[in-house]
C-alpha cells in the first residue's frame, strides 16, 4: 500500500470517520497542518479530539462549531467554521 508523506492539508468527505489506525496507515500525521472535518457526517467530539491530538503540527481546523469542544492549549487554530 501507498503512504502520503507530504499531506499538508487534509480534507475529509465521508460519512464517518474512518479508525486513527487505518488513517495513519495512509497518512504520515506529521505533516498535516490544515484539516477540513466541515463535511463529515458523523463525527462525535471524542473522535475530534482524538484527531486532533494525533496531528502535531496542525494549525487550521475547519470544523462545524460545537460547544463541547475544547481546542487543546498546545494547538492555536486560525480558523473554526460554523
Amino acid at each position: 500500500m501507498h503512504r502520503f508523506t507530504q499531506v499538508k492539508s487534509l480534507m475529509l468527505y465521508c460519512s464517518k470517520l474512518m479508525s486513527l489506525d487505518i488513517l495513519q496507515t495512509i497518512l504520515d500525521f506529521n505533516q498535516i497542518e490544515k484539516l477540513d472535518v466541515l463535511y463529515v457526517g458523523t463525527l462525535s467530539i471524542h473522535e475530534l479530539d482524538e484527531l486532533v491530538k494525533h496531528l502535531p503540527r496542525l494549525n487550521s481546523l475547519i470544523m462545524e462549531y460545537h460547544l463541547l469542544f475544547v481546542v487543546p492549549s498546545e494547538n492555536s487554530y486560525s480558523s473554526i467554521r460554523k
